[in-house]
């Protein structure tokens, strides 16, 4: 199975839009969303249990990863989470709990997909004198 294709913003964020521009220009078409998900409350119709996992879901999430059309799929997630916390989860469900974990950026090798910039590194021993000079 393919890959998904990796949100616009991500590459953005990961710099990859800079580096490769051309890579980007088929994608210029496709919709912005500002809004975040995070800040949203839990629908009237999930019950206090499920708002409260959608407070702990959406409090984990990173910026910009989701917005207001993925809340269908962000309201997946929480029902599985709470099925997977009540033990009452089939092999399927933990399938598509680790591939909405996947979607999300929750996982660690989800998270290692998108990188933060380059941090600054301090130069030690030799190498500090040797930039002092």
């Amino acid at each position: 199975m393919a890959r998904p294709r990796k949100p616009t913003h991500l590459h953005v964020v990961s710099g990859a839009a800079a580096k490769h521009p051309d890579r980007m220009r088929e994608r210029e078409a496709e919709p912005v969303t500002d809004d975040d998900i995070r800040g949203i409350e839990a629908p009237d119709y999930l019950d206090d249990e499920l708002a409260a996992i959608w407070r702990e879901v959406a409090g984990m999430l990173h910026a910009r990863v989701a917005s207001n059309p993925d809340m269908i799929a962000l309201e997946a997630l929480v029902r599985l989470v709470a099925r997977m916390r009540t033990g009452e989860m089939s092999a399927a469900d933990y399938a598509r709990l680790q591939g909405y974990l996947g979607e999300f950026g929750m996982t660690p090798a989800s998270r290692s997909k998108v990188s933060q910039g380059k941090k600054a590194v301090e130069k030690k021993g030799f190498a500090a004198l040797k930039g002092a000079g």
